[in-house]
């Protein structure tokens, strides 16, 4: 019961839900994943998942390097994976579709994801715009690390979804930056977005998260026989307050 009182917060677009966050850490060589109502914040809430969290792997994507696979463990209040050493930008991917919700009506599926920029051109020009999510891969969200507006594409979105895409950004502990309700798709059969969210100039480099989320119903919903999927998606950056000037 209590497992299912945790999850149905996550019906509510703000963060007084858990949501997953993903950060790394290259001074410990490591990427940590917290299940948290305050963005990046340890919570021993994560232990409710143990069961579904068991094995859990995620992908590093690099620059002109194959993907790797790298186990996250759960330990007291977040998951930890080991980080491949790693010379130019990368980002690095998780998911998990928690299935049948009653209160959803259908699946629940998250995705978190961080990103390590060596420099500015790694979005305008370099890795991030040139990234390709895989084709059958979940919605992931990316975000640039530089600037007052929050540029940010997401990929594998449905593609014959109607429902809005909303994105949010917020400060390491929750404090939310900015928000944007509505997505428009822009590429590739409408399975790619792009907008951007105006957050507050800040005065120091800082980390910031994005959360990206739809809720897809197809078929005429469950009860015609269709289907519905809550989609929640989550990245972060390290934000550079020098290229904001």
């Amino acid at each position: 019961m209590r497992s299912a009182a945790i999850l149905c917060l996550l019906l509510r677009a703000k963060v007084d839900a858990h949501y997953f966050w993903a950060d790394v850490d290259e001074t410990s060589s490591r990427v940590e994943v917290t299940f948290s109502e305050k963005a990046g914040v340890p919570d021993r809430t994560i232990q409710v998942l143990k069961d579904k969290l068991a094995g859990q792997e995620m992908s590093v994507f690099s620059l002109e390097k194959p993907t790797v696979a790298v186990v996250a463990n759960l330990e007291d209040d977040r998951m930890a994976a080991p980080l491949p050493e790693i010379v130019g930008p990368a980002v690095v991917v998780g998911s998990l579709d928690y299935g049948y919700f009653a209160m959803v009506g259908g699946d629940l599926q998250y995705t978190f994801s961080t990103q390590i920029y060596r420099e500015e051109a790694d979005w305008t020009s370099g890795f991030f715009s040139d990234f390709v999510s895989p084709a059958d891969g979940p919605m992931t969200i990316l975000m640039n690390s530089c600037g007052p507006e929050g540029e940010f594409r997401i990929y594998g979105l449905p593609p014959t979804a109607s429902g809005e895409v909303g994105v949010c950004v917020y400060a390491l502990g929750g404090a939310e930056l900015g928000c944007t309700a509505t997505v428009g798709r822009d590429r590739t059969g409408g399975r790619v977005a792009s907008g951007t969210v105006s957050v507050p100039l800040l005065g120091e480099d800082a980390i910031l998260f994005a959360l990206a989320n739809i809720t897809v119903s197809s078929g005429g919903g469950i009860r015609a026989g269709g289907g519905t999927e809550a989609k929640f998606a989550s990245t972060s950056v390290r934000y550079s307050s020098s290229c904001a000037e």
